[in-house]
């Protein structure tokens, strides 16, 4: 149930990529911070190392999203609490 939901939020941000093309400029416009490389957005995913250290940081697979997260939606459906960004409104 949790990999359908952050599948479907996944959907959610590529189709308002489609239907407004300034989308993700736009949210990170509204991101402050900075990543903390803690591995909290990538709970589950195959390539998290030991010490919740992403083995393919540089060379990212396509279903890696090099601008996550873009909103506290994101956060919320990755159950991230304590994240280096926060947003404003």
């Amino acid at each position: 149930m949790k990999g359908l939901i952050k599948f479907s939020n996944r959907i959610r941000r590529e189709s308002m990529k489609l239907i407004n093309k300034n989308y993700v400029q736009n949210k990170l416009k509204k991101r402050k911070g900075e990543c903390e490389k803690c591995g909290k957005c990538c709970i589950g995913c195959k390539f998290l190392g030991k010490n919740n250290i992403c083995t393919v940081y540089k060379k990212r697979p396509w279903f890696c999203y090099p601008e996550f997260p873009l909103d506290k939606t994101d956060q919320k459906v990755f159950q991230v609490k304590k994240c280096g960004y926060s947003f404003k409104k």
